[in-house]
């Protein structure tokens, strides 16, 4: 689901948000709706922006970072690109994913050979939906994590 230019997912106890356009991920604990971790990736690029003509222009072509994102009972799972919008949209870019429990810690980094646009994880497989970098032809990939 998005919203507010991220994505989020929940399970019973938290809800996990990821941002398209910030390094940030907010972790809320649904029993008091409070903001319970907020884990910051200064490894990523960054968006730069000016002021033109009382309104905020991006500096140069505005890097994704967050896209997809699924919870499980105990971590949820975030797919990443750290690209431009053009390298995406031709399929240039690597998909890439975290696992990370609801404390904030990350448990496991995937990169994968596809880029992938959706996904399910079941247990320790992941089915998800990718494109072709060559032949930009859909991919079904399926595997174990």
């Amino acid at each position: 689901m998005s919203y507010f230019g991220g994505v989020y997912a929940a399970n019973d106890d938290y809800i996990a948000i990821a941002y398209k356009k910030h390094k940030v991920i907010d972790i809320i604990q649904k029993s008091n709706m409070k903001l319970c971790n907020r884990l910051f990736f200064k490894n990523f690029d960054a968006n730069k922006f000016h002021i033109e003509n009382d309104m905020l222009k991006s500096d140069y072509e505005e890097i994704s970072f967050f896209y997809k994102i699924f919870a499980s009972e105990d971590c949820f799972y975030v797919l990443y690109w750290n690209d431009t919008v053009e390298k995406i949209g031709n399929g240039s870019c690597k998909t890439k994913m975290y696992k990370i429990d609801f404390n904030g810690k990350i448990l496991s980094h995937y990169t994968f050979n596809i880029q992938i646009g959706n996904f399910q994880i079941n247990g320790d497989e992941i089915v998800a939906v990718g494109m072709d970098p060559v032949e930009k032809e859909m991919l079904i990939y399926k595997g174990k994590l």
